[in-house]
């Protein structure tokens, strides 16, 4: 069996906040992108890099 890491950003409700990141990959920078999309759209301040 094979297995592939998937990360899900939910807030506090359980909503889903953006598309699944589906494997490793240069995931400082993949995170950091998500969660400050996520952070953008719900009209808060994006992380700083």
């Amino acid at each position: 069996m094979m297995y592939v890491p998937t990360t899900i950003f939910v807030d506090s409700e359980g909503h889903i906040l953006s598309d699944a990141i589906i494997g490793g990959g240069n995931v400082k920078e993949n995170y950091t992108a998500r969660i400050n999309e996520a952070l953008t759209a719900m009209g808060k301040v994006p992380l700083s890099e």
